[in-house]
């Protein structure tokens, strides 16, 4: 279950999309997803929480399970707020308010919803760092649904190379952030 809201799933959700569904939500989904990634590590820089896990050693699952591999825990260095809450959690409301049927609205709780039970299960989050996550990833949907057509009708109005550069100019300035929050 955690594996819903790794960065694998993410992947391999966004080159479906891209490839099999439809070519610009594929790309709607992977800018949000990158925004998202992006965000989620300049989050846990700034509050720096650590692992429940390096207070308490027997509360990581592999302490009590050796057969679950390190790669599904998904561990960095912070906790707060969850990368993959974050990422279940945008991915599945991404999902519904594309798809807008009852069964993917339920989906887009419950699916979420077992992925930050589980991370919070294999001891590598506390319970605010996985509220922190589904919220976040709830938001970033609601922003994005909010500002989307603005955005689409704005862009269509440019000239392919004038958003070439607006593109680089916001994975440069994304870059001298991180550079900047590193040290």
């Amino acid at each position: 279950i955690t594996l819903l809201g790794s960065a694998q799933f993410a992947l391999i959700a966004i080159l479906v999309a891209y490839w099999c569904v439809e070519a610009r939500g594929g790309f709607r989904l992977a800018v949000l997803i990158l925004f998202s990634a992006f965000l989620n590590g300049r989050l846990k820089e700034a509050f720096m929480v650590s692992r429940p896990f390096s207070y308490d050693q027997s509360l990581l699952i592999s302490s009590r399970a050796p057969w679950v591999p390190d790669w599904v825990l998904g561990l960095d260095r912070f906790s707060f707020p969850s990368g993959h809450s974050q990422n279940a959690a945008l991915f599945w409301a991404f999902l519904a308010s594309v798809r807008r049927t009852r069964p993917m609205y339920v989906l887009a709780v419950v699916a979420p919803v077992a992925v930050a039970y589980s991370r919070v299960y294999l001891g590598v989050h506390f319970p605010t760092d996985v509220g922190a996550g589904l919220l976040l990833g709830y938001c970033l949907v609601g922003v994005y649904l909010v500002c989307s057509d603005s955005l689409t009708s704005w862009g269509r109005r440019l000239p392919p190379r004038v958003l070439l550069a607006i593109a680089a100019l916001v994975a440069l300035s994304m870059n001298f952030v991180s550079m900047t929050l590193a040290g």
